[in-house]
């Protein structure tokens, strides 16, 4: 049985850790496939949001230069972040679920329709902490939200002056 001193321990363990300090990872963070397409999000907190409008246990966002026009239909990325102090709060059917949310939606202009194509729920304001839970693509169209009709506005407007 060989028997490996002190020294011989402490150089191989110097020896890893500097290994590991050199390691590069096999795939970037922002590639990793998930079921969840926002679990990037966390890596994409600096980006700039955009207030847009707010009611009682809401503010919503645009991230700026998220949008991308196909023909007739708008898509963009959004971020919900709910205000737990308001009165209304006690009320919110999905208190539980996070205190913001970020969500990619896709608007059809000509037909005044929304399509949410999925996001996710974190556990603090403004997208910070983890992701409590994520939502699917929806398969329909249905009419805009009042919390998205701001958003709708904006998007499609720009959308038409700039044809």
């Amino acid at each position: 049985m060989t028997y490996f001193g002190p020294l011989s321990l402490i150089f191989i363990l110097v020896f890893f850790h500097g290994q590991a300090i050199n390691a590069q990872p096999i795939v970037s963070l922002t590639e990793v496939k998930t079921s969840a397409y926002y679990q990037k999000t966390i890596y994409d907190r600096n980006q700039e949001w955009r207030f847009i409008w707010s009611d009682d246990v809401s503010k919503v966002y645009l991230k700026e230069n998220s949008k991308n026009t196909y023909k007739t239909s708008i898509t963009l990325e959004a971020m919900t972040d709910y205000i737990e102090t308001s009165p209304q709060w006690g009320n919110f059917s999905k208190k539980t679920n996070g205190l913001s949310e970020v969500e990619k939606v896709s608007f059809d202009c000509s037909n005044k329709k929304y399509r949410s194509l999925g996001g996710s729920w974190f556990e603090g304001h403004l997208a910070k902490g983890l992701i409590k839970s994520t939502y699917i693509e929806k398969e329909n169209w249905s009419d805009i939200p009042l919390f998205y009709q701001k958003l709708y506005e904006i998007a499609c407007d720009q959308s038409i002056n700039q044809h």
